[in-house]
Parts: structure tokens; sequence; C-alpha cells
């Protein structure tokens, strides 16, 4: 079941904004980055470049 979000919230992700990725490095160390996203209303799609770590 999808969660409710709310108009406030929507409206928010409708606009530009820039979002922290973060993954783990086999060594055990945070890897951040920024990325694009787009969110259409119930599902989010990031950018990112092929080859680079996520």
């Amino acid at each position: 079941m999808a969660a409710l979000i709310s108009a406030d919230i929507k409206a928010f992700l409708s606009q530009p904004h820039v979002a922290a990725l973060a993954t783990v490095r086999p060594d055990g160390r945070p890897h951040v980055l920024p990325v694009w996203f787009d969110f259409d209303g119930s599902e989010f799609t990031v950018s990112t470049f092929r080859g680079t770590q996520k």
C-alpha cells in the first residue's frame, strides 16, 4: 500500500531540488553526493552518471 503524501509535500517535491544520495563504500566509509531527482506524484527518478558509485 502506498503512503499518502500531503499537498504541501507534493508541492515541495514538484520544485527542482538537489537531494543527498548516501551509500557505503567497500571499506565501510560513507559516500554522499548531490543528485537531481524528479517526483511525478507517486514515484521518484534519480539522475546519476553511468560508471559512478551509487
